[in-house]
């Protein structure tokens, strides 16, 4: 799902009506890149903050990563921790 072009409120209506479809039967993976244009590094991550939280807040548990890393690496991560 590209949300390029897209506001805030319309990536998270989208995001939001997500879990109100039956997909039990179905497993899969979705990846939502979010891009902002700005000077530098710093101002982008920050004009993209509020967007980051909005669909993390709609979506809950169903975020494992906000930093790129992959579902293995995260589980990884989270295996070595508890052990």
């Amino acid at each position: 799902m590209s949300m390029r072009g897209r506001s805030r409120s319309t990536a998270v209506d989208r995001a939001g009506r997500a879990d109100q479809h039956d997909d039990s039967g179905l497993l899969g993976q979705i990846e939502l890149h979010l891009t902002a244009r700005a000077a530098n590094r710093i101002e982008a991550d920050e004009a993209l903050e509020p967007a980051v939280r909005e669909l993390q807040d709609a979506l809950g548990p169903a975020v494992y990563s906000t930093d790129g890393r992959p579902l293995e690496v995260v589980l990884a991560t989270c295996c070595a921790s508890a052990s």
